[in-house]
């Protein structure tokens, strides 16, 4: 009796998956060329006097927040016109621009893990040196967790199941926090209680006062 002939399973389709992962790169590609993203706070926001490392509200909130005082910022600054113009170009080019990028970052993000990308974003803290270390390394926590609650709630909780871990197609999305507080600060910024107009109202101090979306990995 004739043996039969063994059939080869058939060959994966290596032009299908190179084409698939040359979409993922690109992807990865364009949420980086949106880096870095800087998110700002005021002074001791959220949760201010709180030595806690997290914080329920999310980077929307403290956003619009942060935006409803600017007014304060403008009286600070109102007998200097040179204060009151870096002030509105500090809110115009600095946090409402980078809130305009988050949103749009989000979106691509989201583009990515629907395709069933894992992705890490590495998020630095940063703060104004008013307080003491810890208490700004808290803070940058504090600060870090806004953003993730951000992409939590964001999208009617569209990238939820990416965050926890239950998204059926197999995507993943992880925020690893670098908090530095005043470590990094710079150093020409104004740490003193008598002078609020530049250590809290300064846009030295201001430009402190953030996180930094600074890093996506695709794994």
């Amino acid at each position: 009796m004739g043996s039969e002939a063994t059939v080869p399973p058939p060959a994966p389709d290596t032009t299908t998956t190179a084409a698939v992962q040359e979409v993922r790169e690109k992807r990865i590609t364009s949420l980086r060329e949106k880096l870095p993203i800087r998110l700002y706070f005021h002074n001791d926001e959220p949760d201010p006097r709180s030595w806690d490392t997290t914080t329920t509200l999310d980077y929307a909130e403290t956003y619009h927040s942060y935006s409803a005082k600017k007014p304060e910022y403008d009286a600070a600054w109102a007998a200097t016109l040179a204060g009151s113009t870096a002030i509105d170009a500090f809110f115009t080019q600095q946090v409402d621009h980078g809130f305009a990028q988050l949103n749009q970052f989000t979106a691509l993000l989201k583009e990515a893990l629907d395709e069933g990308q894992s992705i890490t974003l590495q998020v630095r803290g940063y703060a104004s040196p008013l307080a003491k270390s810890d208490h700004n390394k808290n803070g940058s926590l504090r600060r870090i967790a806004t953003l993730v609650h951000y992409l939590e709630r964001t999208d009617h909780g569209a990238l939820l199941p990416y965050l926890n871990g239950t998204a059926t197609n197999g995507g993943q999305l992880v925020v690893v926090p670098q908090p530095f507080g005043k470590s990094t600060a710079d150093a020409s910024v104004s740490d003193r209680l008598d002078d609020l107009q530049h250590s809290v109202y300064g846009v030295g101090a201001a430009m402190e006062r953030r996180i930094e979306i600074e890093q996506v990995v695709g794994r």
